[in-house]
């Protein structure tokens, strides 16, 4: 039968034992990274060893239908269907509404965030001027 705290020592030794990753594994972890378009780093300065993530080209383009299917998902869960949408896209290609959809409703094309010109309902623009309003009055 082990106890907990034999558990735990294991644990610390382990970590003990491990050493921080080297520049050269970072740097070729960065590369090969790069190859697959999945992010894009830059160091922050020559005295901190901090590498921040910013996203890619590459990456975007393949997470977008993610915050399309976000908005959709908030569009018709999170509201009641008389309230509208909050931002209407238009599908710059065919020149109609694009819809929800990771594919236009009108034209069936998929959507591609440069595509798209988004402009907020008159409604929901009355709304966030109305809090920011209120907002500047607190402060």
């Amino acid at each position: 039968m082990r106890c907990a705290g034999d558990e735990r020592h294991r644990v610390r030794a382990d970590r003990k034992r491990r050493r921080p990753a080297r520049l050269d594994d970072i740097a070729e972890r960065h590369e090969e990274q790069q190859a697959h378009c999945i992010p894009e780093l830059r160091q922050r300065g020559d005295e901190a060893p901090v590498w921040p993530r910013i996203s890619s080209d590459g990456e975007r383009r393949v997470f977008y239908p993610v915050v399309l299917a976000l908005r959709a998902w908030g569009e018709t869960c999170c509201k009641s269907p008389r309230e509208g949408r909050a931002v209407i896209y238009t599908h710059r290609i065919c020149g109609k509404s694009a819809g929800l959809g990771p594919v236009c409703e009108s034209c069936g094309e998929p959507l591609r965030r440069e595509d798209l010109s988004a402009e907020q309902a008159p409604k929901y623009r009355r709304e966030r001027e109305a809090r920011w309003e209120a907002f500047k009055t607190t402060r």
